[in-house]
């Protein structure tokens, strides 16, 4: 039993696409093929031809147009691939499919038009920028009759999309350069927090840190709780933490007590003087002082 056309929904959204160079939503519906800015004002409908049913709206960057498949009638076992420019002018056939119940997923790379094909059960493939040529099948597929169960996805990088086209140039920001000022991915923005981001072999990211900062993304600052009992922390010529202490303190951490250390350096001599056990000494003007006093 052949598949049954998709009814028609009165005002029902059909697909949407996203223009980012020109900051505009397209959308297919019964009233055609429209489009709004990013904030929803200047909504237009450009193309309002009749047709009986329109699916699968992508947009393409690079030639600046737009793709959807079109059945003209009910009933026609002839399903066409139609392309427009971003304003809905210049509507031309690229391609038509025969004796077809149900084509879908349409979507786009570089080089090449792809979509899915229910009655002869496969992906097909179409040279983007050479009309009415004959499509192949690449692959076949066992398909349901869920139309939306089956998406598929082409790898086109943001580089390649929006390479000379001038109204893309803000998006130029988001193809980060690593040392040989060459495009990597996008995952790199922001990735190091004080160093240069750059991809292993294996495409994850890694960061080569400044001088004075390490971890995993350069996030630990060399002083970074270094320095204890108020010491000031510095770097040196190596790029090594040094610690400049208050008066109280000494050590490379200023974790020393001055006063631990000549309580300790006192007692030991009054031992060697008296020949005697001694664990306290007196200081000036009669204040008793031990060694157990606590370091603050």
């Amino acid at each position: 039993m052949t598949p049954p056309h998709p009814r028609r929904v009165n005002q029902f959204c059909r697909d949407f696409a996203m223009d980012n160079c020109g900051r505009h939503i397209y959308w297919i519906t019964d009233e055609g093929i429209g489009r709004t800015r990013l904030g929803g004002n200047k909504k237009e409908i450009l193309v309002n031809s009749s047709a009986y049913l329109r699916i699968s709206l992508t947009i393409d960057q690079q030639s600046q147009r737009m793709y959807w498949i079109e059945l003209t009638q009910s009933g026609d076992e002839k399903v066409s691939i139609k392309s427009a420019k971003l304003n809905g002018k210049d509507i031309t056939t690229v391609y038509v499919i025969e004796k077809v119940y149900r084509a879908f997923s349409l979507t786009v790379s570089k080089d090449y038009i792809y979509w899915q094909n229910y009655y002869q059960d496969g992906i097909w493939q179409l040279p983007k920028n050479q009309t009415l040529q004959k499509a192949k099948k690449i692959t076949s597929t066992r398909l349901s009759f869920c139309v939306t169960c089956h998406l598929i996805a082409t790898r086109y990088t943001i580089k390649e999309q929006i390479q000379g086209i001038q109204s893309c140039e803000a998006l130029q920001r988001f193809i980060p350069r690593d040392s040989k000022n060459e495009s990597t991915a996008s995952v790199c923005q922001n990735y190091c927090f004080q160093g240069e981001c750059s991809f292993s072999d294996e495409g994850d990211p890694t960061c080569s840190c400044k001088p004075g900062y390490s971890g995993e993304r350069c996030e630990v600052n060399a002083c970074h709780q270094y320095c204890l009992n108020g010491g000031v922390c510095s770097l040196n010529e190596a790029s090594a933490p040094v610690c400049k202490c208050s008066a109280e303190y000494e050590g490379d951490r200023c974790e020393v007590s001055t006063f631990a250390v000549k309580c300790i350096q006192t007692v030991s001599m009054l031992k060697n003087l008296l020949n005697a056990d001694v664990t306290s000494f007196t200081l000036s003007k009669g204040v008793k002082s031990t060694c157990d006093s606590p370091v603050v």
